[in-house]
């Protein structure tokens, strides 16, 4: 009775907020209804935002928000097949493949109307890379002409192969070439960002430095950051003075953590967008044939991590036991429940492209022997450890299930602990856990993208894998154009995993939301990347 009081007032304060949000409705008139006559798109981002400092996040809700705010040279096209010039006019990569020059649009503006120039790219690429900012992507971007020694703090900043030789040319050079670096110019993590913005608030590369503030922040995207009421909703409006067109005249995106409240929300006419959906619910919409179901098969992968570096996990028998005890098929099937495929590797086999051979096998009495080998004959002994998630319903469930199948298959107790979504992050980013919850879509489709976040210098790889071995065939992979060739590195590397097993791959993602029939141009591709320019509503 009191959990059912406690939802209706949920449900009532949601409510309130979304009508009070839209108190220019016409009578019987719902909010989505409102926002699609207004031009106003609802978005539900789960979890309040981490960050929307483009250089900080690792968010993929956040990301959603900061692609729309500033904007990178390129974007991909709308099947993530290409890319298309979004701040870049055109560019052009050196025969070797280690210097890519772009030249930038002639009407390039911040939302103040200040002109956007190619030296404050060069500056922005060098607060990235700035060891005292911390970022975590900045490892993403090794590949830049001393980009690891500058991170280190082993040389200067101005030493990163980024230079501005006019103020509308940014050069980029690299450590050697890359089939996967172009995609590093997609979204703003490489993008401008207004220094006189933030020098007026702190250092530059200081990242306590509190300088995204609604009506104040200076971007370069297609919208302003107008509101940011915490726990409740970020509100954006276009910019200006930026040199395209958009469809929408705003865009609101609602923290609702539960899959539930969104649901509720969607159905009440309070949303066109869900963040997800709940896992009992997809079959009925399915079964239904409701046009606002999406599923979008991605590249992208539902995981668990290790901490390596912390006993029992450091240990590759116990982390191979755990991962050979989980049944993946149905932990698909009745956990999932969206049209995930069970992940045997960490590569999302694609007809004419890497099929890995290297498989996780199917076998409960390999677990155990597994176990004993590394000291906990049946479980005996093993001490207490940890699973880390953060605060979901959905992740609950799959925490749950995991819970429940290593202690049928090995006899073990792993407790779950659940973090809100910022100290969750943190928790994983310091390394303070055991096995974490992890769900990773790469920046580009390319089978070697994956592979680079369990290197060795990735700041990614939270759970501190080291291997020399793959951290060289990665590196080979990255360079090489031929496709035979790199499927020969891949399979290298897919043994490697397989023998020290540093995750534990569950399911390859699928993306499940509701989406209003009214609602264009919303993501289908395998990177789950928008193109602002073109979302918006259907005609009347």
């Amino acid at each position: 009775m009191l959990r059912s009081a406690r939802r209706l007032r949920a449900a009532f304060l949601l409510t309130s907020l979304v009508l009070v949000l839209f108190s220019g409705c016409r009578p019987g008139q719902s909010p989505a209804e409102a926002g699609i006559t207004n031009k106003t798109l609802l978005v539900s981002i789960g979890a309040e935002a981490a960050t929307l400092d483009p250089q900080l996040n690792t968010g993929s809700s956040e990301r959603k928000i900061i692609d729309s705010l500033w904007q990178g040279l390129l974007q991909w096209n709308h099947d993530a097949t290409g890319f298309l010039p979004t701040q870049a006019a055109s560019w052009e990569l050196s025969d070797d493949g280690l210097t890519y020059t772009f030249h930038l649009r002639p009407d390039l503006k911040w939302s103040n109307g200040e002109p956007v120039t190619a030296d404050q790219f060069v500056a922005s690429a060098r607060r990235l890379m700035s060891p005292r900012l911390g970022s975590e992507m900045a490892s993403e971007h090794y590949n830049l002409k001393n980009g690891k020694a500058v991170n280190t703090g082993q040389l200067p900043v101005e030493a990163l192969g980024v230079s501005a030789p006019d103020a509308r040319t940014v050069v980029y050079q690299l450590e050697h070439r890359s089939v996967i670096f172009t995609g590093n110019f997609v979204g703003a993590t490489l993008g401008p960002v207004y220094v006189p913005g933030i020098l007026a608030k702190g250092a530059i590369d200081n990242p306590l430095v509190n300088w995204v503030i609604p009506g104040e922040v200076v971007t370069n995207g297609p919208f302003v950051l107008t509101e940011w009421k915490a726990n409740q909703h970020i509100t954006l409006q276009p910019n200006p003075h930026y040199y395209g067109t958009t469809r929408l005249k705003e865009v609101r995106f609602l923290s609702q953590e539960s899959l539930d409240t969104q649901d509720r929300a969607y159905r009440a006419g309070q949303l066109h967008v869900t963040y997800g959906i709940p896992s009992h619910k997809i079959q009925l919409y399915a079964k239904a044939g409701d046009p606002a179901l999406q599923l979008v098969p991605t590249a992208g992968l539902h995981f668990t991590e290790f901490n390596s570096r912390k006993p029992p996990f450091d240990n590759p028998l116990v982390r191979r036991a755990f991962s050979i005890a989980i049944d993946r098929q149905k932990f698909v099937d009745a956990v999932l429940r969206g049209g995930e495929t069970p992940a045997y590797g960490v590569i999302l086999p694609r007809p004419g492209g890497y099929v890995s051979e290297a498989v996780i096998p199917k076998n409960v009495a390999l677990a155990r022997q597994l176990l004993a080998e590394a000291g906990y004959p049946n479980g005996a002994g093993f001490p207490r450890v940890e699973y880390l998630y953060n605060t979901s319903d959905k992740n609950k469930e799959i925490a749950e299930a995991l819970q429940q199948m290593w202690r049928s298959v090995l006899n073990v107790n792993v407790e779950l602990l659940n973090q809100e979504w910022k100290v969750y992050l943190d928790s994983m980013y310091q390394g303070n856990y055991q096995i974490g919850r992890r769900g990773l879509t790469p920046s580009s489709p390319e089978p070697a993208d994956f592979y680079r976040y369990l290197r060795s210098d990735s700041s990614i790889n939270s759970g501190g894998f080291k291997n020399a071995r793959y951290d060289a065939l990665s590196i080979a992979a990255e360079q090489e154009l031929d496709p035979v060739k790199a499927a020969a590195l891949f399979r290298e590397m897919d043994a490697i995993l397989l023998e020290e097993m540093p995750i534990i791959p569950l399911a390859f993602r699928t993306i499940a939301r509701l989406v209003h029939p009214r609602v264009e141009n919303w993501p289908t591709n395998v990177i789950d990347r928008e193109d602002w320019h073109t979302v918006g509503f259907t005609p009347d």
